[in-house]
């Protein structure tokens, strides 16, 4: 009876751990663009993943893992094998299936979630008695912040037609005139809070805090904060 029991019991165990694995596929729908361009095809072939150490690439098999809330999960990728891999900071905390699409725009790769993409927000927070001014970015959208402040931050100026992967950053800067010592802004916007965005301004970086990709996977925000004063960076 007591053998029954503990057969029983690793059998539910092992339907439901794999029922909560979350899934990493490749999708070849998107290829059929390059019908009769084959050095185009061969080229999106070359794309590749590392996926907690387990490959995967158009036409391969389904990559499962078990999801995590508590950790940041790191995806490698790159183009072709001449190509240094990039690092890409998400969260595997869902049991969902994610499919990786060919951005046919932009040579890159999209992922999605029930056939949609995931949105993206990320909330940047400065804490402790400081009367620096801060820059944070979410790739071509960014907010300032002064002292102790928090901004939440979405891809307001993006493209859609741009690859769901994002360069977020926080830089300390400062603003300024001075044409021959300051950077003219024509890269990204500032978000304002009534939602008008604006590209006119000059500033200068003090020094870059951080720099990541990011690819989101749950509609969770991007928690960025930092201690000026410990000079302590926490990323969830």
């Amino acid at each position: 009876m007591k053998k029954l029991v503990v057969l029983l019991f690793l059998i539910v165990s092992s339907y439901t751990l794999f029922g909560q694995m979350a899934k990493f596929c490749a999708d070849t729908t998107l290829l059929r663009s390059y019908t009769g361009n084959q050095n185009e095809f061969e080229k999106a072939m070359e794309m590749q993943w590392l996926i907690n150490g387990k490959s995967l690439s158009f036409g391969s098999d389904t990559v499962k893992i078990l999801p995590d809330k508590t950790t940041m999960d790191t995806i490698f990728f790159r183009r072709n094998t001449n190509t240094k891999w990039d690092t890409i900071l998400c969260n595997i905390a869902l049991p969902y299936t994610y499919n990786f699409t060919l951005n046919v725009c932009c040579g890159a790769f999209d992922v999605q979630r029930d056939k949609k993409r995931i949105p993206l927000k990320a909330e940047f927070t400065i804490k402790g008695d400081t009367k620096k001014m801060f820059l944070g970015r979410l790739e071509e959208t960014a907010k300032f912040m002064v002292g102790e402040d928090k901004k939440t931050i979405t891809p307001l100026c993006r493209s859609v037609m741009k690859s769901h992967i994002y360069w977020v950053m926080l830089q300390e800067i400062y603003r300024c005139n001075d044409e021959g010592n300051c950077e003219r802004n024509e890269e990204f916007c500032i978000q304002t809070e009534n939602g008008e965005p604006y590209y006119d301004f000059s500033y200068k970086v003090v020094k870059t805090i951080t720099k990541f990709l990011y690819m989101p996977l749950t509609d969770k925000p991007l928690r960025i904060t930092y201690k000026p004063e410990k000079n302590k960076l926490k990323i969830k």
